[in-house]
């Protein structure tokens, strides 16, 4: 995010357009995540994530609901659960991203790079954009 509030989406101020988006101060609800597009239904990386915020409320990463995580790290995404890894260079891992990925749930010997989505839309009424702002189908 920009100083002006804007997000920037990683480009250079004045580089492309800004867009505003809303900024979280409070939730009523816990916001869950769906993560789409693993290599299997079977997969062990979890689909539902909560955000994981510290002390002073900055978000810090994502929860699956079981065992995966999804953490920072020197401007680097990692997803990780037993077995899996998927990285993105991104600034902010919501919306459409193309991540480094191996599962060996799927028999995946090596990475391959792919896309992957974390969302707060609905699967199946929504459609995410690669911003993450959702679209009703």
């Amino acid at each position: 995010m920009a100083d002006n509030g804007l997000w920037a989406f990683g480009l250079r101020p004045g580089f492309c357009v800004e867009i505003e988006l809303c900024v979280i101060c409070s939730f009523t609800e816990t916001p869950v995540f769906s993560a789409k597009g693993m290599c299997s239904e079977d997969t062990l990386l979890n689909w539902i994530f909560y955000i994981n915020i510290d002390k002073n409320n900055p978000v810090v990463g994502y929860d699956g609901y079981k065992n995966s995580k999804l953490t920072q790290n020197n401007g680097e995404w990692k997803f990780q659960s037993n077995g899996i890894v998927a990285t993105t260079s991104a600034d902010y891992p919501i919306g459409r991203k193309f991540w480094n990925y191996k599962d060996r749930t799927c028999g995946m010997k090596s990475f391959v790079n792919t896309s992957l989505t974390l969302s707060l839309c609905y699967p199946g009424k929504e459609f995410t954009c690669d911003s993450g702002h959702c679209i009703v189908l």
